[in-house]
């Protein structure tokens, strides 16, 4: 199984914790304009067994934060960071990362706590399109400011969460038959 994960890029955000993915990608990497590296997951899924990779944006090693701002996507994307000290990668680059790894993808994992995930309702879109699974959590403490984001509920199976570790958990623990 292949997951790439939908939702707001941002410093020491959930991604960082769930998938263990900061500092697999370096400045170097960045400038080869390499697409993202497919990360194996610590261990097979601990409730069905399958094993899985993550497929998907994150954010750069840069314990300075200079690329993990505003629409950044890891990558320094408006050209800002560090005081533009290092060129980034532009938008219609990480646009192409995006959905080449939605297309590498067979499931999409989507974390929204955020009523601004104007990019992720974007990415589950294309991800229906284009045949995926797609499971969509929403943060359950900020219900009142995401329930414009409705439609984005119906578009694959859907759930409220305390946090994104446990919609993470909650998406694991779905029964094999549910994958799909």
């Amino acid at each position: 199984m292949k997951i790439y994960a939908a939702g707001k890029v941002a410093q020491g955000n959930w991604r960082e914790r769930i998938f263990g993915i900061r500092g697999v990608w370096d400045l170097d990497d960045m400038e080869k304009m390499t697409p993202w590296p497919e990360i194996k997951g610590d261990d097979s899924n601990p409730f069905t067994g399958e094993d899985w990779t993550y497929v998907g944006p994150y954010a750069l090693s840069c314990d300075h934060g200079c690329m993990h701002g505003a629409n950044q996507h890891g990558l320094n994307a408006d050209g800002t960071g560090e005081g533009g000290a290092y060129p980034g990668v532009h938008r219609d680059e990480i646009h192409r990362r995006c959905l080449e790894a939605i297309d590498a993808c067979t499931h999409v994992f989507a974390w929204i706590d955020d009523p601004t995930a104007y990019g992720t309702l974007v990415e589950i879109g294309y991800a229906l399109a284009r045949g995926k699974s797609v499971h969509v959590y929403f943060d359950s403490a900020k219900r009142s400011s995401l329930l414009d984001l409705w439609f984005a509920a119906y578009s694959g199976k859907f759930a409220w969460a305390a946090n994104a570790d446990s919609a993470w958990s909650a998406f694991l623990r779905q029964p094999r038959d549910e994958w799909s």
